[in-house]
């Protein structure tokens, strides 16, 4: 029986091959883009609240103003996780960074700023390589389609979202915020 000895560094490039496999859906981005689209979502909602107080989740402009910060700290490092991992199996596979689906479906479902972001953050990572052809065409477009975006349609969104309401996820963030709030404050 013939022992491989694989070296350390590529053993590792197959690690990340191996995760970025689409069986390995958690590994790919695919269950970590869901994540973010959750927390897009929440974000929404906390952003409608701000604009039209009280309409989703009873939440007031002062409070989704203090609970925005700290879902943006949740949000954060999974993008920055996210654009990496699409970014190496995007020059592992030869392929696009974005979905082709994602310019479709971006505008009902309200993250066309998500996967823009996801993109322009693509193309930081990548320096001087930059993005494909085909990716800097979504992005363009998923950017046209974010600015175009009616205030309504956000609404909706964020209307749509009840499950936040009622989730670990809004009550992590207002804990999150109350212990950054002095004692006397209300929002």
């Amino acid at each position: 029986m013939t022992k491989f000895r694989i070296p350390l560094p590529k053993l590792l490039v197959c690690a990340l091959l191996l995760a970025a496999s689409p069986g390995n859906a958690g590994a790919t981005g695919t269950g970590g883009l869901t994540r973010l689209e959750q927390l897009d979502t929440a974000a929404n909602v906390l952003m409608s609240a701000v604009d039209h107080p009280g309409e989703a989740c009873g939440i007031a402009a002062d409070e989704a103003r203090i609970l925005l910060p700290a879902l943006q700290a949740r949000i954060d490092p999974l993008l920055e996780k996210e654009t990496a991992l699409r970014l190496n199996r995007a020059r592992a596979r030869k392929t696009t960074v974005s979905d082709p689906s994602w310019v479709n479906r971006c505008a009902a479902s309200c993250h066309c700023g998500l996967y823009s972001r996801i993109l322009q953050r693509a193309t930081n990572l990548a320096g001087g390589r930059g993005l494909g052809s085909a990716d800097s065409e979504v992005l363009t477009r998923l950017q046209k389609e974010a600015s175009a975006t009616p205030d309504e349609q956000v609404r909706q969104c964020a209307t749509a979202a009840k499950w936040f309401c009622s989730s670990p996820l809004l009550h992590d963030l207002r804990k999150a915020a109350s212990e950054f709030q002095p004692a006397d404050s209300k929002y």
